[in-house]
């Protein structure tokens, strides 16, 4: 089940953020110094909002989205939700729960009228990143290194694109067509939906 979080969640999601993370302990160069920035995951309410999964009666993952009007790292757009800290318990994985949670997410994207969600993650988590790749996130560009690890942001734009979204950007990927750009703003699509995906293309060209 899935809920919005409450103010006595705040233990078991800090509980349940350090577990998730433990495994990379090795990976990062300030491992205490990530623990701190882990826990402080509840504050995230004060301008986002948490989900809650739970199974009998036992928290057992959570995520915070982070809306449009919501402040964000600023490698973000500004005006895109963003998706930060997917975290499940250990114990509880294998059961979908992290899909749960992102779906959600997209779920309040929708809500929200936005035709972008974004999220940033790593390689070195083997277990999120192909999930993310599995529901139409695309990666768009290199964020940020944290504590010597490299991120890249993703975004998903895939619940909302159309094939003339798409033919317009191939043409600009391909060839830099700014006509066919231009006419497909002209037609009322959202500019930001064409930018996020013109970006994924031009990234994946010169991969």
């Amino acid at each position: 089940m899935l809920r919005d979080c409450r103010d006595d969640d705040a233990e078991a999601i800090v509980r349940i953020a350090l577990a998730a993370f433990a495994e990379f302990e090795q990976h990062y160069s300030d491992w205490p110094l990530f623990t701190a920035n882990a826990a402080k995951m509840p504050q995230l309410a004060k301008t986002g909002e948490i989900v809650i999964a739970e199974d009998g009666g036992q928290i057992i993952g959570a995520v915070a989205y982070m809306g449009p009007q919501a402040p964000k790292p600023a490698f973000f757009d500004p005006s895109w939700p963003v998706i930060r800290m997917l975290v499940v318990d250990p114990a509880a994985r294998g059961k979908g729960i992290g899909r749960q949670l992102t779906e959600e997410c997209v779920r309040r994207a929708e809500r929200d009228q936005s035709p972008v969600i974004a999220l940033h993650t790593t390689t070195i988590m083997t277990v999120a990143l192909p999930m993310y790749l599995r529901m139409g996130f695309v990666r768009v560009r290199d964020a940020p290194d944290i504590l010597g690890v490299p991120y890249a942001r993703l975004c998903q734009v895939a619940r909302l694109k159309t094939a003339e979204i798409e033919d317009a950007v191939a043409a600009f990927a391909r060839d830099l067509d700014i006509k066919a750009f231009e006419d497909c703003i002209s037609r009322g699509h959202q500019v930001i939906e064409i930018r996020a995906l013109v970006e994924a293309a031009l990234f994946h060209r010169a991969s």
